[in-house]
C-alpha cells in the first residue's frame, strides 16, 4: 500500500492518514510525505495536486515498479 500525504493538507492531515492506516495493521505500507522541496508548492493541496500531478505520479510509478500487475 502506498500512503501519500501532502504538507499543509488541512482536509487530510498526516494524523488522519495514520488513523486510517491503523485500520489495516497488517498492510505493508510505504509512506511518502510531499513537501515544497519535492514538488511544486501549488500542488500541495488536497484537490489542486491533480492539476500538477507529476510528483504524485512519480511516487506511484516508483511504487508500482516492483509490484507488476
Amino acid at each position: 500500500m502506498l500512503a501519500v500525504s501532502l504538507a499543509g493538507d488541512s482536509m487530510a492531515p498526516v494524523a488522519a492518514l495514520e488513523q486510517m492506516l491503523a485500520l489495516v495493521p497488517r498492510a505493508q505500507v510505504r509512506r511518502e510525505h510531499l513537501t515544497a522541496e519535492r514538488c511544486e508548492p501549488s500542488a500541495l493541496d488536497h484537490l489542486r495536486w491533480a492539476r500538477d500531478p507529476a510528483a504524485v505520479v512519480d511516487l506511484i510509478d516508483g511504487w508500482l515498479e516492483p509490484h507488476p500487475p
